[in-house]
């Protein structure tokens, strides 16, 4: 994948655009074999992509060659979406959290906004450009939004062939659709937002789990009680009839979480009997969100429009704020919707568990779509934090550590977060070997020697500063930085 900076993204949507059509055609001409021997294809789009389509070169279907091609179209309209189609702009920097966890800063009326990477990603599908005045984070960024991109991609194509696979059309009045529509992609990404909000809790499903098992999202399980995996079914209609057909067509339903207005509803409508035994949401919550609704519904009917509204709403409602339309959702009904997958993921773990061999296979969740980080935004990540660390010390400082690795040149010592160098030339003459005389994880005493912020390295001395040696040109082995900063 080639080197790309913000600006250039829109380009680099072309190039993976045309070079996907290409090898469509090929395919279609029974020419992919051939045209996957030049080498050229993988410049855009990446070796993911490439092994997705020689995959298909081995074990093609040869079936659904136009609906194949629509839903080929369908993803190069969500790549799109995701790379070229920026609606505003804002500036923004990599920063660290308190915990040292690096983010992206924005400002935006006034207010300093912490974004995770994957809010980060988020925030691009919805048309809120990021740009960097720092060209090394901005092409770092660029690189982040690219791979996370074709990574996607690759996945979906692999979905469309197991789809293709497994899939035995019925005769229907409807038009066949394999990848969603744009209106229900945008309100799963609008649950998932919500949802991730505060900590990364679910992900989105491939497209084959969408289509053949009506799974849109996937729940993570840091509780013990929660099964890792559990379905969720995210849905806007609110029609009872259609509302009945579109749960019935869902085997097992007990074992999902319907995430819905009207499950919001009826889950809202629970909570307020006065036989509740399990009460979730308080009373000060409850009030809060119905101050948040624009009226007030005295039927779960009239609940669930109104939360269908204001959610919608949301959606159709312009925004530069860098969180997107979650922005426009009022806190209470916010907090409402992570109650209620909350409690309900709990319910439909315990119908997982009475039938194992039906719930989530483990090769899918090995199967996750996880961010990939470019090795250029880790290695920012990781100079731009010892920078930040390493300013603490200064030299002539005498502090306390523990001996993390041992090498032929030196020893390098943990410093609380920080590592620097214990050059051989600083260490008093001894007997045995620097293996013998330090062992890993021991305490021991340093003094700074000199600390080099614009280079990260941090050289440290147990021989006194008026005593020590100038150093020698420092070796190929000693390239590395002399201080990193610990996860």
């Amino acid at each position: 994948m080639p080197t790309i900076h913000s600006w250039e993204l829109d380009d680099f949507y072309r190039q993976v655009r045309k070079s996907l059509l290409e090898l469509e055609d090929a395919f279609a001409r029974h020419e992919l074999d051939l045209r996957l021997r030049h080498r050229d294809f993988q410049h855009f789009g990446g070796t993911a992509v490439a092994t997705a389509y020689r995959r298909l070169c081995m074990d093609a279907p040869e079936r659904f060659a136009e609906l194949r091609l629509e839903s080929i179209r369908a993803l190069l309209e969500h790549l799109r979406q995701e790379l070229f189609c920026v609606e505003s702009v804002a500036r923004a920097e990599l920063a660290f959290t308190a915990q040292g966890k690096p983010v992206v800063r924005v400002q935006h009326a006034g207010e300093a906004i912490d974004l995770r990477f994957d809010q980060f990603l988020s925030a691009r599908a919805w048309g809120r450009g990021l740009e960097f005045d720092d060209v090394e984070a901005d092409q770092a960024f660029a690189e982040l939004v690219a791979h996370n991109a074709c990574t996607q991609l690759a996945f979906d194509l692999r979905s469309l062939q197991r789809i293709f696979y497994r899939f035995t059309p019925r005769a229907t009045a409807e038009p066949l659709r394999v990848v969603p529509r744009p209106a229900e992609r945008a309100f799963e990404r609008l649950m998932v937002d919500i949802l991730n909000e505060h900590a990364e809790t679910v992900w989105q499903a491939r497209i084959d789990e969408d289509f053949l098992e009506k799974v849109d999202l996937r729940i993570a399980a840091p509780d013990p009680t929660v099964v890792e995996g559990v379905g969720i079914q995210v849905t806007q209609v609110s029609k009872p009839e259609l509302y009945a057909q579109k749960l019935g067509k869902i085997r097992h339903v007990e074992r999902f979480v319907i995430l819905s207005p009207t499950a919001l509803a009826e889950f809202v409508d629970a909570q307020m009997a006065p036989e509740c035994e399990q009460r979730v949401l308080s009373t000060a919550t409850l009030k809060a969100l119905w101050a948040s609704l624009r009226d007030q519904p005295v039927t779960v009917s009239a609940l669930t429009l109104s939360l269908k509204s204001l959610l919608v709403d949301a959606l159709r409602t312009p925004t530069t704020d860098p969180r997107g339309p979650l922005v426009h959702v009022p806190e209470p009904a916010r907090r409402l919707i992570r109650a209620y997958v909350t409690a309900d993921v709990k319910r439909a773990s315990a119908e997982v568990a009475l039938a194992p061999r039906l719930g989530v296979p483990d090769a899918l969740l090995k199967a996750r779509h996880t961010m990939a980080i470019p090795k250029s935004l880790a290695a920012l990540c990781s100079h731009r934090k010892a920078v930040a660390s390493i300013g603490q010390f200064v030299a002539g400082q005498t502090v306390t550590g523990h001996v993390k690795r041992v090498l032929d040149y030196g020893v390098f010592v943990s410093l609380g977060g920080v590592d620097g160098l214990l050059h051989i030339s600083a260490i008093p003459a001894g007997e045995g070997s620097l293996t013998q005389r330090f062992l890993a994880g021991a305490a021991i005493t340093v003094t700074v020697a000199s600390v080099d912020v614009a280079t990260a390295r941090l050289q440290l001395t147990q021989v006194p500063l008026d005593e020590l040696s100038p150093r020698p040109e420092a070796s190929a082995r000693e390239a590395q930085p002399m201080v990193e900063a610990t996860a």
